[in-house]
């Protein structure tokens, strides 16, 4: 492509009919590829932004396109189609309020009666589902006052608490001045939730055990044991007794449903294996290359699968042999129900404790005979009623198999799962070769970025002289991120200068960006899952640390089934000492990236169909042995 910087009026308005033309082909991923790079090139326009934010939408992709259309009005506040897509968006989120305010905005800017009397209709409409589903549910939802809160308001939060405001003051301003309908308890679990995802997990870990100690309950405890999960400190024995506190305490199965269920189970028809997961981001960019591949590849094997989707979006397969159950709006005892009449042989949770909607009571209720942790689980689930856990000798080498209640399954090849990516960009030069000097790189979560980690960061820049680190993610761009970040490498002597903070991006945009990073950092305790896996499929060699639990123990088999093991370090002082080694020499970095894009079809981290094949014998192998060990009980029994 032309560099767009110096496009002509004339030629631009050619490009930009031809991204209309994609759209009108319902080409829409190549669209909002085409205006990332317009964005990229300087031509951030109202536009642009509109029509990436209709691609976005028709991709399922929600957040993205009301970040766009929002930015778009920012422009332009006097465009009627900005609010009116935007009021859409809202709509399908089900943020009624939102939806009747920007169809509002758009009824008094239009002069069409007809589309005036429309939109006043949406706006009426919206309004009284806004009255009638209240914007925040009871103090029994708390987890789902965090993800109503926009980013700014979270900031707002931590701030008048960090001014020293209590719970009880935080929550009167956020009643009268937000007109939201919350609790105290609402307002508590927020506080800690967001103190993890900007990535101070000690000041959560701190303040969830102080809280657990004055009022117990299941959420709470559950947000504790999330935050080990990146704390900075060693929480394995601790993780382990807090998992199982948290299930003899709030997840005590029911000895009669878990009888009903196996004496009714028709074990005769065990043969016709079911297996079901549970997840809440089947649209997600991880459903769509990990999740339900992994279901196509299952039922190619032979199995019957079943998605049962909690997320607020729905979502259809075309596909025969698998199916996806949109439940969201479903009570557990309902979806309970649901699953033992589909009857499901095996029940694998995908959300774990990490995700906002843990869905353990299903699990504690036995909804299936055989049930497993896979996903989002970096530790024991700690509950009787989780049978196995898949994993990898890595992540849970022998000698660990203690600190978990689950048995754990391994896989031949090595690998747990896989994913299955386009070639959707090209593999780029070091980008050393050109700039003259190394840029390190970490698209992770914030959450993720401990205050040790940026410390052992600003060391490896200190010792590598004009090197720079790019950060990119979409919570990056929350000043409260923003000012720990250069607060602490401003403390080791790093000006801002050396640091590129950037937001979201659209996938192939994000993939795009590998080509500015020489160095992927890793994260440590809690290694990069799939952002690993996207730098090494961009060809950009990963640098890892790795730890003795399962949470710091993801890169590690993804580096050695590439045969990389020169990249993983065993302590902070071999990493540190392995960064600036490998930035010594541009030729070698760049010889990296070659042998990377060379040995990564070798990898089971690229090969689903290996990867779930082998998954696919496991859980027949499983299946049978349950049904052995069954019949063999109920002839004892009679």
């Amino acid at each position: 492509m032309e560099r767009l910087s110096e496009l002509s009026e004339t030629d631009f308005i050619n490009h930009f009919e031809g991204l209309v033309k994609l759209y009108e082909q319902d080409q829409c991923f190549n669209v909002v590829v085409k205006c990332d790079e317009l964005i990229y090139a300087g031509y951030r326009l109202p536009e642009i932004l509109n029509l990436r934010g209709i691609a976005c939408y028709q991709l399922h992709q929600f957040q993205s396109a009301l970040d766009n259309f929002q930015q778009a009005i920012q422009m332009d506040s006097s465009n009627i189609d900005y609010f009116i897509n935007m009021g859409d968006v809202y709509a399908i989120m089900a943020e009624h309020e939102k939806a009747a305010d920007s169809f509002s905005e758009a009824a008094l800017l239009t002069k069409d009666t007809s589309e005036k009397a429309t939109l006043i209709e949406k706006y009426l409409f919206h309004t009284e589902a806004a009255r009638t589903n209240p914007h925040l549910l009871s103090s029994r939802s708390s987890s789902h006052l965090y993800p109503k809160l926009s980013r700014e308001e979270r900031d707002i939060i931590l701030n008048e608490f960090e001014r020293g405001s209590d719970i009880p003051l935080i929550t009167k301003k956020l009643t009268q001045e937000f007109k939201f309908n919350v609790t105290e308890e609402e307002v508590r679990n927020s506080i800690l939730i967001s103190y993890i995802n900007e990535g101070n997990s000690d000041k959560c870990y701190e303040l969830a055990k102080k809280y657990l100690i004055d009022a117990p309950d299941a959420y709470l405890h559950n947000i504790l044991i999330r935050s080990m999960v990146t704390a900075s400190h060693d929480t394995r024995l601790e993780m382990y007794s807090e998992s199982k506190a948290w299930s003899e305490r709030w997840a005590q199965p029911k000895v009669s449903e878990i009888k009903k269920l196996q004496i009714d189970y028709p074990i005769n028809e065990m043969k016709d294996i079911h297996v079901g997961f549970v997840c809440d981001y089947a649209c997600s960019i991880f459903g769509k290359t990990l999740l339900l591949p992994l279901a196509k590849h299952l039922a190619n094997n032979g199995l019957r699968v079943t998605f049962y989707n909690f997320d607020k979006y729905q979502y259809s397969s075309t596909l025969l042999n698998y199916r996806i159950e949109n439940v969201g709006d479903l009570s557990m005892a309902s979806i309970h129900k649901k699953m033992v009449n589909d009857r499901v042989t095996i029940l694998l949770d995908t959300n774990g404790r990490m995700r906002e909607k843990t869905t353990h009571e299903l699990f504690t209720k036995r909804s299936a005979p055989i049930q497993m942790s896979y996903f989002n689980m970096p530790g024991t689930t700690g509950m009787e009623s989780f049978d196995y856990i898949i994993s990898d000798s890595y992540g849970i080498p022998v000698e660990n198999e203690y600190l978990f209640t689950e048995k754990v399954i391994r896989l031949p090849c090595k690998a747990g799962a896989a994913f299955e990516f386009e070639r959707d960009m090209p593999i780029e030069p070091a980008p050393c070769l050109v700039n003259g000097y190394v840029t390190f790189g970490s698209f992770n979560a914030p959450f993720k970025l401990n205050t040790p980690l940026l410390e052992m960061w600003a060391e490896i820049l200190n010792k590598v002289p004009g090197s720079k680190l790019y950060l990119k993610c979409t919570d990056m761009l929350s000043q409260r991120v923003q000012k720990r970040i250069l607060l602490t490498f401003s403390q080791y002597g790093i000006g801002p200068e050396r640091l590129l903070l950037a937001g979201y991006s659209w996938l192939p945009y994000m993939r795009k960006c590998y080509a500015k990073v020489d160095i992927c950092l890793d994260t440590y305790p809690q290694n990069a899952g799939s952002s690993n896996q996207h730098a090494i499929w961009q060809g950009v060699p990963v640098l890892t640390l790795h730890g003795d639990d399962l949470r710091s123990s993801l890169a590690a088999p993804l580096l050695a089934s590439i045969g990389k093991q020169e990249l993983i370090a065993k302590s902070k002082e071999e990493y540190i000492e392995k960064a600036v080694k490998l930035s010594e020499s541009f030729e070698h970095l760049q010889q990296l990236r070659t042998d990377i894009s060379q040995s990564i079809h070798a990898s089971p981290f690229f090969n689903p169909e290996l990867v779930y094949k082998e998954l696919s014998d496991k859980f027949f192998e499983i299946s049978k042995k349950y049904c052995t060990e069954t019949q063999a009980a109920n002839r004892e029994a009679s």
